[in-house]
């Protein structure tokens, strides 16, 4: 059975080909699982979806005048309802009742207006991600998976090596994750920092 490549891939087939400096149909299934595998191990390790995408979420009102929500940036609020005990839509805020900080994902009131404080009281469906992927975060994709993708002959998934000029490389799982975190780093979400 043939492999999709996740629509949220962090790049392209061709350009993991290019980069790999391979014509884009040898090995295609095995190049699609490969930058699967690599985005899903760049967005767990740094705890964050890229790739723009359409977010329907509830949030629990802090009753202060901020909602930060789990994905950034924004790249657009479709909309933000309160909710009723039974989750039934008690009232839709308008743009006129609140603004988005876009960077760093928060939802702010404007004047009176304030986020009640209850738990999973409000709503909001909304589009954040980036429309085009940093660089940075292409380019490390891209060296995860000329790694893996080198060594994909290796038994061992946990320790893999590289032979360049006659010197070799060793890489774990562990090297993977630390080069994401090193070169990524700025990415990253702790955890317990959104709801």
């Amino acid at each position: 059975m043939a492999v999709t490549i996740s629509a949220y891939a962090l790049v392209t087939e061709a350009e993991a080909s290019e980069y790999l400096g391979i014509t884009p149909a040898v090995n295609s299934d095995v190049m699609r699982r490969l930058i699967n595998a690599v985005t899903a191990l760049i967005e767990k390790t740094l705890r964050r979806e890229f790739k723009q995408r359409t977010y329907t979420e509830t949030y629990d009102g802090s009753g202060g005048g901020s909602l930060f929500l789990k994905h950034f940036p924004i790249i657009s609020v479709t909309s933000v309802e309160r909710l009723d005990e039974d989750g039934t839509t008690a009232d839709t805020l308008t743009t006129s009742d609140y603004w988005s900080v876009d960077a760093i994902g928060e939802i702010r009131a404007k004047t009176a207006v304030a986020f009640w404080k209850a738990d999973q009281n409000y709503k909001v469906v909304y589009s954040a991600g980036f429309a085009t992927i940093p660089d940075d975060v292409a380019q490390v994709a891209l060296q995860l998976i000329a790694r893996a993708y080198r060594d994909r002959d290796k038994k061992r998934e946990d320790v893999q090596s590289v032979t360049l000029d006659r010197e070799t490389t060793r890489y774990t799982k562990a090297d993977r994750i630390k080069t994401i975190r090193e070169e990524l780093g700025h990415y990253y979400i702790p955890a317990m920092v959104r709801q």
